[in-house]
């Protein structure tokens, strides 16, 4: 029985790890994150994320910069990311 208790630990332990590496996120830091209306967050902890927070701005006086590291990888949804039209 403890056996079985072991073993079952450790695929839900490996399911999880997997889990969270298939769908793994990528930091996010905004450079000018005070341009806006509300002011955005210096960092997030997805692309998406940011980009979410970024379409509820309503007004922009300089430009924001969306900076994203080397070699990251994040999953987009199925229908992709979409940023709103700012003019």
């Amino acid at each position: 029985m403890k056996k079985l208790f072991t073993l079952f630990g450790i695929t839900l332990c490996i399911l999880f790890l997997g889990s969270s590496i298939s769908f793994g996120q990528i930091a996010v830091t905004v450079s000018n994150p005070t341009n806006t209306t509300p002011n955005l967050a210096a960092s997030y902890a997805s692309l998406a994320s940011a980009i979410t927070a970024l379409n509820s701005v309503t007004a922009m006086t300089g430009p924001v910069i969306i900076n994203l590291p080397a070699g990251g990888t994040e999953t987009a949804p199925v229908a992709g990311l979409l940023l709103n039209n700012f003019q």
